[in-house]
């Protein structure tokens, strides 16, 4: 005696003989009343609703509201990116009078069927008579066992990651000291496009940002990713990756084992920006930089910039406080030398005076027989030496106005060579400002990887070029390469580069 729900259905049709020699005494069925018997044989067999557990594949949502799938088991689930041997699948219907329950309760667990989820859902078995299969007609989904099988793979991802080393590598990756030029790798136009865009835009910087557009949910979601951050890692010094918020269930293409080895492998560093409280990524663990939010992620770039512009302002004003304090110290010095050489004369005259003093009260104390004689000596004396005087003091003027001539000179000279090397200095740091070159008309030209092109022999026809002018980039391709015969010789001092 059968036993068990397999046995049902053979319990069920088991007073039919399958005895062939006697068939025109046997009913003929017709194909309806077959599936209404074996219907009958399910319901027997599966009185209550069952749960049953698999991977979602063939997503389908009717004009009718209802909603059709697949729902497979693979025996050892997922070997090297491709599917292993399918050992078990039924169709499955959600119809539009159960969605709305299903519906509610996925949104509450802010989660939603798509093509590779592993479900558990609840419904019964049923019989398609017009396909002529069997079905599943699903009534309710139990989102937590979604969510921890995305929480395994993601656990078992980070501890295969970890064990090759990938956790960290691409934080070994340096980051540019100022990064204007980004590559951003996100779906062109989304929120996330906008609000990045929009929080560099704020800020007057001279971004350079090449975008490569990919999509961030879905199915193929990884695979454009992965190849995404591996273009842009080859011609940018920095990629952000960015997205909006979603759930755990939509940020499912950022666990995926190609992305994450995209993002640790890739040669420059990677920020990523994704919109999420709670839940890190693996991309996250992966990526040199995680930050909340796409607007976060700009900001944390604007924040670089701006770190390295008040470095700048601050070395210009210590370099203009040191030359005025310079000049100080020299004008300083002219005036002190200034007002010494000024008091010599007078100094000189006062000890004169002095000293002819001194005689007249020497020549009183002389005896009245030579007083006369005396005082015509004194007198004499006296002439030559107001004679004298004049002619020091001439003298000493006259050196006065030399010194103070010469001094003032020599100190005005020192001040206006000072002053011409802090113009010259500061006319050379604004000269060697690659955006005046630009300004003025010249360009830079780099290849498609980033190598700046100084030669005709480094580029061939048909190759792509980046031209940067004052304002952005140009993207151009060569159709022809002409060397000079004699290139013109050019003064780089002059030129400002």
């Amino acid at each position: 005696m059968p036993t068990g729900r397999a046995g049902c259905v053979g319990e069920a049709l088991s007073h039919r003989s399958c005895n062939f020699s006697n068939m025109d005494s046997l009913d003929t069925l017709s194909v309806s009343q077959l599936h209404t018997q074996i219907r009958a044989a399910l319901d027997g067999c599966f009185p209550d609703e069952i749960w049953i557990r698999g991977e979602v594949q063939g997503l389908f949502h009717s004009r009718a509201g209802h909603t059709y799938f697949d729902l497979v088991e693979h025996k050892g689930g997922v070997v090297r990116g491709r599917q292993a041997q399918v050992v078990g699948k039924i169709s499955v219907v959600l119809f539009r009078g159960s969605r709305f329950l299903a519906d509610r309760i996925m949104k509450r667990a802010s989660f939603e069927l798509s093509d590779g989820v592993e479900v558990r859902i609840g419904g019964r078995v049923g019989s398609f008579a017009e396909r002529g299969s069997l079905q599943f007609v699903m009534r309710t989904i139990d989102p937590t066992f979604t969510f921890g099988q995305i929480a395994e793979a993601k656990d078992r991802l980070l501890r295969t990651l970890a064990a090759e080393g990938l956790i960290g590598a691409n934080a070994d990756r340096q980051l540019p000291e100022v990064p204007l030029r980004i590559g951003l790798v996100t779906s062109v136009g989304s929120d996330a496009y906008e609000d990045f865009l929009a929080e560099l835009g704020r800020h007057r910087y001279n971004w350079q940002i090449r975008v490569f557009d990919a999509r961030v949910q879905g199915a193929d979601a990884p695979a454009t990713l992965s190849r995404a951050i591996a273009r842009a890692g080859k011609v940018c010094p920095v990629v952000a990756v960015v997205r909006g918020g979603g759930s755990g269930a939509d940020l499912r293409a950022f666990n995926d084992e190609g992305v994450a080895r995209a993002i640790a492998g890739a040669p420059v560093p990677i920020v990523v920006g994704i919109g999420h409280e709670m839940d890190r990524s693996v991309a996250d663990e992966v990526a040199a930089f995680s930050l909340k939010t796409p607007t976060s992620c700009a900001a944390f770039f604007v924040e670089r910039v701006d770190e390295v512009s008040r470095t700048l302002a601050a070395r210009a004003t210590e370099l203009e406080r040191l030359a005025r304090g310079r000049l100080a110290a020299a004008s300083q010095g002219v005036g002190w030398r200034t007002a010494r050489l000024g008091s010599l004369p007078e100094r000189t005259l006062e000890r004169e005076t002095a000293r002819l003093q001194a005689s007249e009260r020497m020549l009183r104390r002389v005896s009245r027989r030579s007083h006369r004689r005396e005082l015509e000596r004194i007198a004499r004396h006296r002439q030559r030496l107001a004679r004298s005087a004049t002619r020091s003091l001439a003298r000493n003027e006259l050196l006065v106005q030399r010194v103070r001539a010469a001094t003032t000179s020599r100190f005005v000279y020192r001040l206006e060579r000072e002053a011409s090397m802090v113009r010259g200095r500061t006319e050379l740091v604004r000269a060697r400002d690659p955006m005046r070159a630009l300004q003025r008309g010249f360009a830079l030209v780099h290849a498609a990887d980033g190598t700046l092109i100084k030669s005709t022999r480094s580029v061939q026809p048909g190759d792509g070029l980046i031209v940067t002018v004052a304002d952005g980039s140009i993207g151009v391709d060569v159709t022809e390469a002409q060397r000079r015969a004699h290139p013109p010789i050019v003064d780089i001092g002059a030129s400002g580069f």
